[in-house]
C-alpha cells in the first residue's frame, strides 16, 4: 500500500489494520524464533520469557489486531511492541531456547 496514492493509501490501510490478525503478537513472536538472524531469535525469546514472568492472572485472551506501524522496515517492527500486553505462546521455555538457538528446526 505504500505505492498507492495518498488518498487511496489511507482507505487500505485501514483494511490491513483492521485484519491484522497476521501480525499478532503470538504469531510474530513465534515467526521471528525462526528468523536467520541470531540476534532477533534471541530477541524473541527473551520477550516470550519476560511475558511469561509478567502474565497476569485474567484467564481469558482476547485476540484482537495490534496496531499497525506502516513505516516499519522491517518485520519484527511492524507492531510497537511497548504499546501491547504480550501473551506467550504454548511453547515451553525449553523448546523455545532449542528453538531460538537451532539454526535447522523446521516449521
Amino acid at each position: 500500500s505504500r505505492f498507492l496514492p495518498k488518498n487511496l493509501r489511507s482507505v487500505v490501510d485501514s483494511v490491513i489494520e483492521r485484519n491484522a490478525f497476521f501480525a499478532h503478537l503470538e504469531n510474530l513472536l513465534v515467526g521471528i524464533l525462526f528468523d536467520d538472524r541470531d540476534h532477533i531469535r534471541e530477541l524473541a525469546l527473551q520477550r516470550i520469557i519476560k511475558a511469561r514472568e509478567a502474565e497476569s492472572s485474567t484467564k481469558r485472551r482476547i485476540f484482537k489486531p495490534p496496531k499497525i506501524n506502516f513505516s516499519a522496515r522491517d518485520y519484527t517492527k511492524i507492531i510497537m511492541w511497548h504499546e501491547c500486553q504480550v501473551t506467550p505462546p504454548h511453547i515451553s521455555n525449553e523448546d523455545l531456547q532449542v528453538m531460538a538457538k537451532d539454526k535447522s528446526l523446521e516449521i
